[in-house]
């Protein structure tokens, strides 16, 4: 092939995906950020709440629980905490990785049921005929957000008119950093799933996804705030979320336990002084309480900002699930114990499906053969970038029913033979 000739197909490849956005703003993107760590107004969300008493605060309250020494403790480390602020830019940074996040999710093996049974993984249902289904699919993070990236909500909420009373979504929410301008950007997306196997691939790789504008930019940072359920009540008015466990930043992305992480260690000594040291609230609990204040204010502070561009949604309010806030559940998950409320859950995590609660497991619901053939369909024609040669389809997912042929139309009769042919679809 002349130069000419691949010179042209990448271009016709270039301005292919240009038009293929799907929702990402870089401009949307900045003013969201801007509005949710308080750049706007000039003023950061530690500012803000030391402003008034903090036991005012929901999440804060249920650690400070009417005792005036705990609220004490916590104002000293919120005050340490914001007169440090410059240097970190934006909220989100004051806890975080050093490292890039999102690789380590591009080779995790993600399951789909509470048996733990690993690759390939395996769904039922059973149609209304008593006849069980059986899905199979090997999830690959980079093609699998592919499958399900023509329904992605980036920035934005479903048409109003074609919500349903009650919709449940996988949501993260995450950041891009221009390292050129120092420039973060903030992206909420989400997807709407409605049973186990879509709850499953979706969920899986919402994390590993960047937004289109940034795919040719080498120069960035980026990786997720956070994760988890979302749930859009057209009749209460009211987006509810709540955190996954991979919202954890401990156990998930250290893969180690607080007494030797990197991002808690860092914490205690930035933060916490020695006249905050106190056996009221442990090291450990401060640390998880702010880390959930922090990822608690940036997803509500951007769903507010996008209501506020929805007229459709001008009478809507965000709020985090009603587990975070009750006492007696938290106690539970702590063991009974008040010192590690929070703690347990969030970044200890050994109970992972014990708080929120969105999430409905048992929807396993049928899958049509043109259900199927659009998921894979969609994975494949990613890839179908004018030059067919450097399509991997060990990389692909592939979705089935167990014992039927795969289903798939990209309008390509070699790349279908060749997909329905690849290891994946042979599992």
């Amino acid at each position: 092939m002349d130069w000419k000739t691949k010179y042209f197909k990448y271009k016709l490849k270039y301005n292919k995906l240009l038009k293929e956005q799907h929702g990402g703003n870089k401009s949307q993107a900045k003013n969201i950020a801007d509005y949710a760590t308080g750049l706007i107004v000039k003023k950061n969300i530690f500012d803000e709440i030391l402003l008034q008493p903090l036991s005012s605060d929901p999440i804060l309250n249920i650690v400070i629980n009417s005792n005036p020494d705990k609220e004490k403790i916590i104002e000293k480390l919120f005050t340490n905490i914001s007169s440090l602020m410059y240097k970190f830019r934006f909220t989100h940074n004051v806890i975080r990785k050093d490292i890039y996040l999102i690789s380590n999710f591009n080779t995790k093996n993600y399951t789909t049921d509470a048996s733990k049974t690993y690759q390939p993984a395996t769904n039922t249902c059973t149609n209304p005929d008593g006849i069980i289904q059986q899905i199979r699919y090997n999830n690959l993070p980079k093609s699998g957000i592919n499958a399900v990236k023509d329904s992605l909500f980036v920035n934005t909420l479903p048409e109003f008119s074609t919500l349903k009373d009650v919709s449940t979504y996988n949501y993260v929410l995450s950041f891009v950093t221009d390292l050129n301008t120092n420039q973060t950007y903030y992206y909420l997306i989400f997807v709407e799933y409605t049973s186990f196997t879509e709850y499953s691939i979706k969920h899986s790789n919402l994390r590993v996804f960047l937004p289109d504008e940034w795919s040719y930019n080498d120069n960035i940072d980026h990786g997720f705030i956070a994760t988890g359920e979302l749930k859009i009540a057209k009749t209460e008015g009211k987006i509810i979320y709540d955190f996954n466990s991979s919202s954890n930043i401990i156990e998930m992305l250290e893969g180690k336990s607080s007494a030797n992480c990197v991002i808690y260690d860092r914490f205690v000594k930035t933060f916490i002084k020695s006249d905050i040291k106190n056996q009221l609230i442990p090291d450990e609990q401060l640390f998880s309480l702010t880390y959930l204040f922090i990822i608690n204010n940036l997803v509500k502070r951007t769903i507010d900002c996008i209501i506020n561009e929805n007229p459709a949604y001008s009478t809507f309010k965000a709020e985090i699930h009603s587990d975070y806030l009750n006492r007696s559940k938290l106690l539970t998950v702590a063991g009974g114990n008040e010192k590690i409320i929070y703690t347990r859950g969030l970044l200890i995590d050994p109970y992972p499906h014990k708080l929120g609660g969105l999430h409905d497991y048992a929807n396993n619901r049928c899958y049509t053969n043109e259900e199927l053939e659009k998921f894979n369909t969609n994975t494949i024609k990613q890839y179908d970038d004018l030059d067919d040669n450097n399509i991997d389809f060990s990389k692909l997912n592939c979705i089935r029913e167990a014992g039927n042929d795969v289903q798939v139309n990209s309008l390509n009769p070699e790349n279908d033979k060749i997909f329905k042919e690849s290891i994946n679809c042979k599992v």
